[in-house]
């Protein structure tokens, strides 16, 4: 039997309106983000900040984009590290 490679394919994300409900239902400790640039924020949840916070992370639209990206880069033998 030959082994087989598994590459783990899903994603994490919190997008804008699920943020602004969350937001209604429990104000103080609804996650929030603050932009930095074009390309990363601040996301905070209960206080607490993570930065840099990649655009990936709320916008779906550019998640799917750079998940495409990447793996299409693994499937023409890149390399599975990244910066």
């Amino acid at each position: 039997m030959t082994a087989q490679k598994t590459i783990d394919v899903h994603a994490h994300i919190i997008g804008e309106d699920t943020m602004r409900l969350m937001q209604q239902d429990a104000p103080k400790i609804a996650p929030r983000i603050t932009r930095i640039d074009d390309e990363s924020s601040v996301f905070e949840v209960a206080g607490t900040p993570y930065r840099p916070f990649p655009r990936g992370g709320w916008d779906l639209e550019r998640r799917l984009k750079d998940s495409f990206h990447f793996y299409a880069e693994l499937a023409h033998g890149a390399p599975l590290e990244r910066e």
